[in-house]
């Protein structure tokens, strides 16, 4: 990457996320401390207490598919972050695509589709696709393996993702997890500050909204140690919700004791259902994706999609989870 004036553009998943935008902005502007001037592509825009992240140089391509698809084709190089498949970038796959731009991809999710990369950086076992990008950045020439030689809002992004994907360090940690949490802490970093802008500013809107779902939208399947909401376009519209509001619900019901797998089922305007799944240790939301949603993912945190109406939703999960639940491979003890 020392080479200047490389056309350099960053793209990463629709609905993008915590990890998504942290990861793209980190390495972005470790890109410009190197003098580069990349640009970031998202596919649609992200929520609005991750919006301070951004950057100077950015395209939302649902809102811009002309300038997005322009970004896309005529760079030099394309690193795509935080998704396994280029169908996963929404309305810029097709232009990612066509680029004839090299192609690196940095990911943390299983079954990378190496095929579409000239590069492929793949590690499943890392907390977040943010602290895979920090590693690696550790190990370039310039860094020489201290968190100190990286500009401090590449690591302040980094941190995000990595807050946002563990779910505050509850989920997929591991002693490296800990390791990127201290370097950057003792960076300056404040913790505290960084989940005050991400957990501790929402609207009204949004507790009004999760008060909703738990008491109004929620489906109790005691035999199958199953919980689901379900979020349709009419409960949206009477929330005012804006995209990310939902975030960390659907690990709700793992609260309780007897439930081991929680989903939320978010009616979307595309035309399908959007599914996200969490699970408890013992129970595969990973292959329930694969195998019922359309989608994959982490072994306890997956998600997909559903082409029927809303209202069919849990008459679906229900049997789904019954089917799975009768494989041998996939008999979870309830906790």
């Amino acid at each position: 990457m020392k080479e200047q004036n490389l056309r350099i553009t960053l793209l990463t998943h629709t609905h993008p996320d915590g990890d998504a935008v942290g990861s793209t902005t980190g390495l972005y502007h470790y890109l410009e401390h190197l003098g580069h001037r990349p640009t970031l592509v998202l596919p649609d825009a992200c929520p609005e207490n991750l919006q301070h992240l951004l950057p100077e140089r950015l395209c939302i391509h649902n809102q811009d598919p002309e300038q997005g698809d322009a970004l896309l084709e005529n760079c030099d190089l394309l690193v795509c972050l935080d998704f396994n498949q280029l169908k996963r970038s929404g309305s810029a796959e097709a232009a990612a695509t066509r680029s004839q731009a090299k192609k690196i991809l940095v990911d943390h999710h299983i079954n990378p589709e190496r095929t579409a990369f000239e590069e492929v950086y793949s590690e499943p076992v890392r907390s977040s696709t943010c602290e895979l990008v920090y590693y690696l950045l550790l190990q370039q020439p310039d860094v020489n393996g201290k968190a100190q030689n990286l500009p401090f809002q590449t690591l302040y992004s980094l941190t995000t993702g990595l807050l946002t994907d563990t779910n505050n360090f509850n989920n997929s940690t591991t002693p490296a997890t800990f390791r990127m949490a201290a370097d950057v802490c003792e960076q300056g970093i404040d913790l505290d500050e960084i989940t005050g802008r991400l957990y501790r500013s929402s609207r009204p809107n949004r507790l009004d909204l999760m008060g909703y779902l738990l008491n109004e939208r929620r489906l109790r399947f005691p035999e199958l140690g199953a919980e689901i909401m379900t979020f349709s376009l009419a409960d949206q519209k009477k929330f005012d919700y804006l995209s990310g509001e939902s975030e960390g619900f659907v690990n709700l019901p793992l609260q309780t004791k007897q439930v081991h797998l929680s989903g939320l089922f978010t009616e979307t305007t595309e035309g399908y259902v959007r599914v996200s799944l969490r699970s408890k240790r013992g129970f595969s939301a990973n292959r329930l994706a694969q195998q019922y949603f359309n989608g994959g993912g982490h072994e306890n945190a997956a998600g997909g999609r559903l082409y029927l109406p809303i209202q069919e939703v849990p008459a679906y999960f229900e049997n789904a989870v019954r089917a799975f639940m009768e494989q041998s491979e996939n008999r979870a003890q309830v906790l």
